[in-house]
């Protein structure tokens, strides 16, 4: 009955307090979770200028592309 129970206020509903318990489980008999370690491929170094560069040089071909489309459906 206790976890039915909502709380109003002028604002809207809040959610009930949150209640400790004291008895916590022991966690002995659960298995631990292994940490995800990242892989870093330190072989393939890419400069900055390429980050520059590349959205340019596509935004540029994209631009190229539909003027000869539409150039050539007009």
């Amino acid at each position: 009955m206790g976890k039915d129970m909502r709380y109003t206020q002028p604002q809207g509903e809040v959610a009930p307090p949150v209640s400790i318990s004291r008895h916590r489980r022991r966690t002995s008999s659960c298995p631990q979770l292994d940490t995800i370690v990242e892989e870093e491929c330190d072989d393939i170094r890419v400069p900055k200028r390429v980050y520059i560069l590349l959205p340019i040089l596509f935004s540029l071909s994209l631009y190229v592309l539909s003027y000869t489309i539409y150039r050539y459906i007009a």
